[in-house]
């Protein structure tokens, strides 16, 4: 059962699988210690001390989701129960449960300009600069990487850079672009940039900025 520890209705990290371990004697004899193993889960997670035929015992166990999960989409957990016959023979069952994770990859992208007077004569003129900065934020529930930037315009450097869930990065990139007279007499210079990165599986996830 999946528990959305934080409600903010997204699989993230700190949420939490609550496994239900439910072992049936559907045999014809009492079986005792009967003992639950989960390696996902640090190894025994439980004991029933017997069950007679027919018989059902439950065990619970919470789970905590790492960002690796997340990342990979999908939590596989076995667990093994092993009990004991009236003739101290061992009586065991497996079963495997595979959790799917929709993954959310996304990032954003945000450019910002400022005027660089290059001679300092407080007029904006052929020759002086824009300085270009670029704000990237991992704003998806999976790890990014290999993020780069690329401008119509100008060349940016920086990159690629990687990006955990949340993480933003606002200094490795930059750009700085020379004015032209014909830029002055347009009065405005346009320009759009592109953020592009792939998750752990490989999923390219892009945003292009203002």
């Amino acid at each position: 059962v999946y528990l959305d520890t934080n409600g903010n209705g997204e699989i993230d990290l700190g949420d939490q699988l609550q496994y239900n371990f439910v072992v049936v004697n559907n045999g014809n004899t009492t079986i005792t210690d009967v003992v639950i193993n989960d390696p996902l889960l640090g190894g025994i997670v439980g004991v029933i001390d017997a069950l007679t035929p027919s018989d059902t015992g439950n065990i619970i166990a919470i789970y905590n989701l790492t960002q690796a999960d997340i990342d990979v989409g999908n939590v596989t957990n076995t667990a093994t129960s092993i009990g004991n016959d009236p003739f101290d023979n061992d009586v065991s069952d497996t079963d495997t449960v595979v959790f799917m994770i929709d993954e959310m990859p996304s990032l954003t992208l945000v450019k910002d300009a400022q005027i660089i007077d290059v001679n300092g004569n407080n007029l904006i003129e052929a020759g002086d600069e824009i300085a270009y900065t670029f704000t990237v934020t991992n704003t998806g529930n999976v790890n990014l990487f290999d993020i780069t930037i690329a401008d119509d315009l100008v060349a940016v450097d920086g990159g690629p850079i990687n990006l955990l869930v949340g993480e933003i990065d606002d200094i490795t990139f930059t750009a700085v672009y020379n004015l032209t007279i014909e830029d002055l007499q347009a009065g405005m210079v346009e320009n759009t940039a592109t953020a592009t990165g792939q998750d752990a599986n490989s999923n390219i996830v892009s945003d292009v900025s203002d």
